[in-house]
């Protein structure tokens, strides 16, 4: 649609050209695209990378003819990768006579040096003060004549547009010496100072797009409800304005039936979580100490989804089932796993070279478990592979998730019987789905019997079969806790107990003040080397309840705490 790096022709607008510098998208660096329009010429957005800076100046500087006219810089929005070259590296202003535009809403967090404000605190950088020349969208009525002092021979036209009952926009028209014109539209959310800007059939939506992601959505000044508002006002103005091309802050440009589905998803994401905490400093540190957690739980649980697969078709192929066992081979795509597991190290140990940021880190962790999850299909594997393994992966992306954007990982408390919930767990583990009959009676129909061989060979390999034990209170007792969850920790810590040969696990249920406590003890003979994951242990709190105590050299127990319920 573009071509990077070169120069092109606007669409639906007269002697004007555009030179995008589009980058692989990531948070540390926006687009930039240079205009020239006439005689003039115009910069979106500087970015925050000294190579970008170089090809923005010397693309300038062979584009400048006379000095003496104004080189226009726009800040789409006032976010530091988008901008901080532009406050930091002044060799711009040596192209010509440079004139700074923005949303007025900007105008003194930049005079002020506002790192928070403008995001650069995430990656430790500080903000310079720096002077806006022309804040649009003033209440000052001065607003106007700047333009016309700083911008000879320019024209300023204000708008306002009424989309529904409860939502307006306003736009200004800037209206070059030849008639030319810039649209800017006013499209709060992701940040207050956000403008739409709009030259012939092109218009440079900024971060719209992505203002519900991960790691975006909650940002300082993250307004959901005006978010809302403006993905109203963005189709208004894909309705009534010709479009054909869309720049966006990052990434490749698009069509507006590609907005148009990107808008549709953002309002479904705002509908789902309209109370995203705040992604400040203290969230990235919280999210990288919990996403390198559950990389490393990753690592653990991958590896054993992998081993009992490959177990699985051993025994197939033993039995000459060979199509099977081709098949089940398909089902995960365990080297892409590796491959992606693989990647993140590589790029993790960028980070620790100093090479990449935190945030980033951070950033990557969300993308590399979102792509793990699509190499689990679930739906395929849930009757080959422990279910409880299964969610445990998937609840991986769903937690990390939830710690970017500070709500609680999603839960059913409910009020339960703790005693009924083992007992379950404990049928799950020694009962098959498929008795000797039901095989063999199966033995006629070839669908029907792969099926339920593939099932009773999947559970002979799964459990070490540790006798489990259940110490009943003296009376009975209900807590408040989720039972998915709950009975898929329960599982993990008896597999715990199970690797380092317990032969007998215990659970111990009682009262100690408010509290209802579950002990689970392995027996004397299993001392487990390395210690449960940090992860598993953060995912009890995810069940309703808390971990008061982890296995020790004097006493291999765990000891979780839960809110006691009134019995039904």
């Amino acid at each position: 649609m573009l071509l990077n790096e070169t120069w092109q022709e606007v669409p639906g607008m007269e002697n004007a050209r555009i030179f995008p510098i589009i980058r692989k998208p990531d948070v540390s660096c926006s687009n930039v695209f240079i205009l020239n329009i006439g005689d003039y010429l115009i910069v979106i957005d500087t970015g925050n990378r000294q190579d970008i800076t170089n090809t923005v100046y010397s693309t300038l500087i062979s584009k400048t003819i006379d000095k003496e006219k104004p080189v226009i810089i726009i800040f789409g929005h006032a976010h530091f990768d988008h901008i901080y070259q532009g406050l930091v590296d002044r060799r711009i202003e040596a192209v010509g006579n440079t004139v700074y535009v923005c949303h007025a809403h900007a105008e003194k967090p930049l005079m002020d040096g506002d790192a928070t404000y403008i995001q650069s605190s995430l990656v430790d950088l500080p903000a310079p003060p720096f002077r806006i020349d022309i804040p649009l969208f003033s209440e000052n009525p001065d607003e106007k004549i700047k333009i016309e002092e700083l911008l000879s021979g320019f024209s300023y036209i204000t708008e306002l547009y009424t989309i529904q009952d409860t939502i307006s926009l306003r736009s200004i028209r800037l209206v070059f010496p030849d008639k030319q014109e810039l649209i800017f539209w006013e499209v709060p959310g992701h940040s207050p100072d956000s403008m739409a800007i709009q030259a012939g059939k092109m218009i440079h939506v900024g971060d719209i797009p992505f203002a519900t992601n991960p790691g975006v959505a909650g940002i300082v000044g993250y307004n959901p409800r005006e978010l809302d508002k403006t993905l109203e006002r963005v189709r208004w103005i894909l309705k009534k304005r010709p479009v054909s091309v869309i720049l966006t802050g990052h990434g490749n440009a698009i069509i507006p039936a590609q907005l148009h589905k990107i808008l549709d998803n953002s309002e479904k994401e705002l509908k789902a979580n309209p109370h995203v905490g705040v992604f400040d400093r203290k969230r990235v540190d919280i999210a990288m100490l919990h996403g390198m957690d559950l990389i490393d739980e990753a690592h653990r649980l991958f590896p054993v989804i992998a081993g009992k697969l490959m177990v699985l078709r051993y025994h197939l192929d033993e039995l000459e089932e060979h199509e099977i066992a081709e098949r089940l081979a398909e089902i995960i795509r365990d080297d892409e796993i590796d491959q992606l597991l693989s990647n993140f190290n590589a790029f993790y140990k960028a980070y620790t070279e100093g090479k990449k940021k935190d945030i980033e880190v951070v950033l990557r962790i969300h993308q590399t478990l979102q792509k793990i999850r699509s190499c689990l299909p679930k739906h395929e594997m849930e009757w080959i592979v422990d279910g409880t393994m299964l969610r445990r992966c998937e609840n991986l992306c769903v937690d990390f998730l939830s710690t970017l954007q500070g709500i609680i990982p999603s839960a059913t408390i409910t009020a339960l019987d703790p005693v009924d919930l083992i007992r379950n767990s404990r049928k799950t583990r020694i009962t098959s789905r498929i008795s000797d009959d039901e095989l063999l009676e199966s033995i006629d129909d070839e669908k029907a019997y792969r099926r339920n061989l593939i099932l009773r060979l999947s559970e002979n390999q799964c459990y070490a079969n540790a006798e489990i034990a259940i110490n009943l209170p003296e009376n009975q007792v209900f807590i408040y806790a989720d039972s998915m969850r709950l009975s898929d920790l329960f599982h993990a810590i008896i597999d715990y107990y199970e690797t380092y040969n317990a032969r007998k696990i215990t659970f111990f249920i009682s009262y100690h003040a408010n509290d209802a406590i579950i002990s689970i003890t392995p027996d004397t003979g299993c001392h487990p080397e390395l210690p449960l994951s940090p992860s598993l242990l953060r995912s009890a709190g995810y069940t309703g309840g808390k971990v008061k105590k982890i296995p020790s050299r004097e006493k291999e127990e765990i000891i979780l705490a839960f809110q006691v319920a009134p019995i039904p």
